[in-house]
């Protein structure tokens, strides 16, 4: 069971990374001057998006539509293009007046018609790039924390503190924990 934790703890961090990473370059794409990435998938029943802004926001829009009606060969499936930055993202508030005022960066709105859904969510991109970093950063001190204790464990000294144990084989006597014991510190 354990192992299988850790398996997934390691793959949810190099998906966290690789997503983290993608944010970053969106990003960057959303300060350059050619204007915002948008990101989308459409199909005849529904559309879902992710843009970055220049005020370094990402969008992430998802609309559903109840009754279909023909779109374009060309607009259905994955597209990636580059929109100029007409700042639309301040018309949010405009769309959905029963929701709140953008606060801090961050917008949530949500509205159910007769013919349609639509899904609106704005945030910071540190806050989102912050996020993702979170799983990879505490996979890459795990990793620096068991190279450490090999590299003592080879050494012929304590795991927990580092005290040389050639003299003293049985227990550490800085830290009280038991040579080959693997866990916490004994008191």
């Amino acid at each position: 069971m354990r192992r299988a934790a850790l398996i997934g703890f390691h793959l949810a961090a190099g998906v966290s990374l690789v997503l983290c990473l993608a944010v970053i370059g969106l990003w960057g794409w959303g300060r350059s001057p050619t204007g915002r990435l948008v990101v989308q998938r459409v199909t005849p029943w529904s559309m879902y998006g992710v843009s970055a802004s220049r005020r370094g926001e990402l969008h992430l829009e998802g609309w559903r539509q109840y009754t279909t009606y023909p779109l374009p060969d060309d607009m259905l499936g994955w597209s990636c293009k580059t929109l100029p930055d007409d700042d639309h993202l301040a018309l949010l508030p405009k769309f959905f007046p029963e929701s709140r005022p953008p606060v801090a960066g961050f917008f949530v709105a949500h509205e159910k018609r007769e013919s349609d859904e639509i899904t609106q969510v704005l945030m910071p991109m540190w806050f989102v790039v912050s996020l993702l970093a979170l799983l990879p950063l505490a996979a890459g001190v795990r990793l620096v924390r068991r190279r450490r204790r090999a590299k003592r464990l080879a050494a012929g000294h304590c795991i927990a503190c580092g005290y040389d144990l050639r003299a003293s084989p049985e227990r550490c006597p800085e830290c009280g924990r038991a040579a080959g014991a693997p866990g916490r510190v004994a008191r």
